[in-house]
């Protein structure tokens, strides 16, 4: 593809589009700051959480591995994204900041955006798995060891990461790099997407984005209810026989083992505590999934609306704003740790306290 190609190409574009370039440019100017910020937050936030896993032990139990998996891939996910707002602003640092800016955009753009679009469904693949596995914990609370091991919570979490690249591998290896130069002799490079991949996209929207993205949301969503209802019970439960205290331990010396049986099918509140920190994070990866799903919604219902097409303006504008909501769902997490959970509260003070103070040396025997 020569110049005078791309040239009628973006003529084309610009005449046929929706969104003119001056609104383009403002709307992705304004929605690059909050993507670098929650990238370089998400990188700090989940590093830290993976930190704190480790400090506790990340082979505790099946939670803590698929969390330690979710702070990895949200953590790989926001390192991914930074070089698109990197990119952007490189314009306004060089004489030849147009040439700068797309070659950047054009080289970062499979290997660093692309990438993040495939940890974030691995975001969305862990987050559905955890919903399940904590719902089976309050649902069947004695059995939960036997049903949820932790060697198939490794083979799980392994399993989704090589599905979700082996699910984009092939619109990836269908793009083409074309080099070539401009009237003032800088030389550019252009991403062109071959009718293969063309292919690979459309099956990549209907299939990941909208089939497997809605599965995941549906399961967490039911696994979110079933977990509010169970933790609602529970709480009634302990209120009321901390209420009844007395009454309740002479009940229970007159039929002990029935008692004690129905104490075992509630949750601890340790599980409570656990539920309600997954609640948080389910409940915010619903909002934002719900948010970032409106770009595949708009690409199956809009014509043009490709890298490619007429409507490419709008469409790089709908991606960076999933790319926004993507972020805000992989660096929040950390907040839902610090409210709710005491035990990360406790080892996070313990880490910090490292750093401020020399280490004490404890007797262990």
């Amino acid at each position: 593809m020569n110049i005078a190609d791309l040239e009628a190409t973006n003529s084309t574009v610009v005449s046929a589009s929706i969104v003119t370039p001056e609104v383009y440019r403002l709307c992705i100017e304004i929605l690059q700051v909050p993507l670098f910020f929650f990238g370089i937050f998400g990188i700090f936030s989940n590093g830290f959480n993976i930190m704190v896993f480790a400090k506790q032990g990340v082979a505790s139990d099946s939670t803590t591995v698929s969390l330690v998996a979710l702070s990895l891939s949200d953590l790989l996910g926001c390192a991914f994204m930074l070089p698109q707002p990197v990119c952007f602003y490189l314009k306004s640092t060089s004489d030849s900041g147009a040439a700068l800016e797309h070659n950047c955009f054009a080289l970062t753009t499979m290997t660093c955006t692309y990438t993040h679009i495939i940890c974030s469904k691995v975001t969305c693949f862990i987050t559905a798995y955890i919903s399940v596995e904590r719902a089976v914990s309050v649902v069947f609370p004695l059995q939960v060891k036997r049903i949820i091991r932790m060697q198939s919570t490794v083979t799980i979490i392994i399993a989704i990461f090589i599905v979700a690249v082996a699910l984009h591998a092939p619109y990836a290896a269908s793009i083409e790099m074309v080099w070539g130069s401009t009237f003032d002799n800088s030389t550019v490079v252009t991403l062109r997407v071959t009718a293969l991949g063309k292919l690979f996209n459309a099956i990549n929207n209907i299939l990941i984005a909208m089939v497997l993205t809605t599965a995941s949301m549906v399961t967490v969503a039911i696994a979110t209810v079933v977990m509010i209802s169970r933790v609602h019970v529970s709480v009634k439960w302990r209120l009321g026989h901390a209420r009844n205290g007395n009454s309740f331990l002479a009940n229970a010396k007159a039929s002990d083992k029935n008692d004690c049986t129905k104490m075992s099918g509630k949750m601890s509140s340790k599980n409570i505590e656990m539920c309600k920190t997954v609640m948080g994070i389910m409940t915010l990866f619903l909002v934002c999934s719900a948010c970032s799903h409106i770009p595949a919604m708009a690409v199956l219902s809009l014509p043009g609306m490709s890298s490619y097409g007429v409507n490419r303006y709008l469409y790089e504008i709908f991606y960076t704003m999933k790319f926004d909501f993507d972020l805000i769902n992989s660096s929040a997490n950390m907040l839902f740790y610090i409210k709710i959970s005491s035990r990360y509260r406790q080892t996070m003070v313990h880490m910090l306290g490292k750093f401020k103070s020399e280490p004490r040396t404890l007797n262990m025997k």
